[in-house]
């Protein structure tokens, strides 16, 4: 991150991830099958850690509306309502937003070379919808009431075309039958146990999305650090790679709407949360796995996302 600010900023909003392992909940492995979460004014989707933050909130709270306003907003859409806006007491959730200046046309004089300024974040507040009052049409507000958004696929459907799509137009090897699942770099090989093997058909999707993840690091893809790849096969699952498949498989699961249910040992929760010591540790992850998410879902598309984000 590079300062101090940065680091405070993202200590606080990883914060509410330390708290969920404390608990022996771990935060990428809730069924989240609802909606992304967006903002209800820009309808533009929450991304990277500010997606797995919102998401925590709404299901620890139980919010069926996947939208969320500032302050502002949420007044703004209420106005001339009595009694309107964000409610008494309501707690809002922090959300993190990152600002990347263009490189400067000023050479640097010992090495000729443009010069970066370093990127800088900003902690803001939202809330959900659902702390509001008075935003809704059906209040008198100026926002729609909120409809639930329709899949255009079935859950297990809309997870195979997303392989078949991904294994197209990548080119990466899938095997089946083997005795575990992982990604092998040096022969840009996915090897699985059959699908039979696993517990349910959802479980298979979840663990193949996981492998994909790791795939999208390859050299002549994202080019990614994957030897945390090699050292996760060796029985160490809690490196930087290893929390990136994880957090993408998570994003990828919840858009196709899969549920995998998972035993979250004491013994697990706690290594991750020792991984997490470093607040930055999650911030970099989420943000590497909106990329490989980004890649998976649109490589030879010509849309490869809009790179880092909030």
């Amino acid at each position: 991150m590079g300062n101090s600010k940065n680091d405070e900023i993202c200590a606080k909003v990883v914060g509410i991830i330390q708290e969920q392992l404390a608990k022996g909940e771990v935060p990428w492995h809730k069924p989240w099958t609802s909606a992304s979460p967006v903002n209800g004014v820009s309808k533009k989707m929450y991304r990277s850690t500010n997606y797995f933050v919102l998401s925590l909130i709404a299901s620890a709270e139980g919010y069926t509306d996947n939208r969320w306003l500032t302050f502002k907003q949420a007044k703004d859409l209420s106005e001339g309502v009595e009694h309107s806006g964000v409610k008494r007491g309501a707690r809002g959730t922090p959300v993190i937003f990152w600002k990347f200046p263009e490189r400067s046309k000023d050479a640097n004089e010992e090495t000729d070379q443009p010069t970066y300024r370093p990127a800088w974040a900003r902690l803001s507040y939202c809330w959900n919808v659902e702390q509001c009052n008075g935003v809704l049409r059906s209040e008198g507000g100026k926002l729609a009431d909120y409809e639930k958004p329709k899949r255009d696929n079935e859950p297990l459907a809309a997870a195979q075309a997303i392989h078949d799509a991904y294994q197209t137009r990548s080119g990466v090897a899938v095997k089946h039958g083997t005795a575990g699942a992982y990604y092998t770099p040096s022969t840009d090989e996915i090897c699985l146990p059959h699908l039979a093997s696993f517990d349910s058909a959802a479980e298979y999707h979840g663990v193949r999305f996981h492998e994909e993840v790791h795939s999208t690091g390859a050299t002549k893809r994202l080019n990614r650090d994957l030897s945390g790849v090699l050292a996760s096969q060796g029985g160490e699952p809690y490196g930087f790679e290893e929390l990136v498949a994880e957090l993408g498989s998570a994003m990828l699961r919840a858009q196709c709407g899969i549920e995998v249910n998972h035993v979250n040992s004491a013994a697990y929760c706690s290594a991750w949360s020792r991984v997490l010591s470093d607040p930055t540790m999650f911030t970099k992850a989420a943000a590497k796995a909106q990329k490989a998410v980004d890649y998976l879902l649109n490589c030879g598309l010509g849309n490869l996302g809009d790179g880092e984000t909030e």
